[in-house]
């Protein structure tokens, strides 16, 4: 089950956020998860057969491993009114709303682009967020903050409501 909390502060010390994303997908999602973790073993075991290493398969299982470590740790996402900040550990990022380009909403999350190029490498230098059944309360906080963001939201929310119309 995925955490998902408001709060708020007046002091000065604290930053205000308006919402507190926790996404773990071993957590959340454990039956995905858990295929994802036999795939790697399973490859992993392939290698070493293969290669006849076990050493091999198992440098190759954590290659894997760690490729796919947004799975295993847990990442807090908060947005307020500076920006978005995502932890991870004891790292952080903080992306200010004016360093946004725009953003596009998917099934599970919304991706926050950076950049204005539009190309498909753009997608490795932006954020993805997922919002865990929050999505009216994250992309209210996205239009409420950057009125860029709120310009591409309508556009996209046009373009879902309205049918393409026909060409007689």
């Amino acid at each position: 089950m995925s955490s998902v909390k408001t709060r708020g502060s007046s002091t000065s010390r604290i930053r205000k956020v308006d919402i507190r994303l926790v996404s773990w997908p071993l957590r959340d999602t454990p039956l995905p998860t858990g295929l994802v973790l036999m795939g790697c073993i399973a490859v992993g075991v392939l290698a070493g057969w293969l290669s006849q290493s076990w050493s091999m398969g198992a440098l190759a299982t954590g290659a894997l491993m760690v490729a796919t470590w947004k799975l295993w740790i847990p990442i807090i996402c908060e947005l307020g009114p500076a920006g978005v900040t995502v932890g991870v550990l004891r790292w952080r990022r903080h992306i200010a709303w004016h360093e946004m380009d725009r953003f596009e909403s998917r099934e599970r999350g919304m991706m926050f682009y950076t950049e204005r190029d539009h190309s498909a490498l753009s997608a490795l230098r932006s954020l993805y967020l997922p919002w865990h059944g929050s999505r009216e309360a994250v992309t209210e906080i996205c239009e409420r903050y950057h009125p860029k963001l709120r310009d591409s939201t309508a556009s996209w929310r046009t373009s879902q409501a309205t049918p393409p119309e026909s060409a007689d």
